[in-house]
């Protein structure tokens, strides 16, 4: 199993370890284990705030308090969350194999949903809402207009 890990602002590390986070710090303190994914974490981010987000397998995305607490969990893929990019204003863009969802997670609200062909392998988002989506099913790009502001 490979384990990636990422620093982070205050010098500690997250690493991903099957379906755990591992927060370190750098005081030496003892490290903390993150549990409550139920299938492998496919990714996991610092947010500007310094807050914690991971994502998984299984659905779902968490949001973690700096300290390792468990703040909420965000709920309405239909497939494993592949992805999250951080949007301005509190919120983050995820995605699926078949949507792409818009999360504020300062009042913990759904924004908007987008569904696109099944297949979707690979996503970016500009700076002014123009998402890229590449359909590896169908071998084709497909182009929405979304906000992100």
């Amino acid at each position: 199993m490979k384990n990636e890990s990422q620093k982070l602002s205050c010098g500690g590390t997250l690493t991903l370890y099957g379906n755990d986070l591992i927060l370190s710090y750098p005081d030496g303190e003892n490290p903390k284990i993150l549990k409550g994914h139920t299938e492998k974490i496919t990714g996991a981010m610092e947010l500007r705030d310094g807050r914690l987000l991971s994502w998984s397998e299984d659905k779902t995305i968490k949001l973690w308090e700096k300290n390792g607490e468990e703040l909420f969990v965000f709920e309405g893929h239909m497939d494993e969350v592949r992805n999250v990019h951080e949007l301005p204003e509190y919120r983050v863009l995820s995605w699926s194999s078949s949507e792409v969802i818009i999360w504020n997670y300062k009042n913990y609200k759904k924004e908007t949903v987008t569904f696109i062909e099944k297949g979707l392998d690979y996503l970016h988002v500009n700076e002014s809402g123009l998402l890229t989506a590449f359909i590896g099913t169908s071998k084709k790009y497909a182009t929405h207009l979304i906000k992100t502001t």
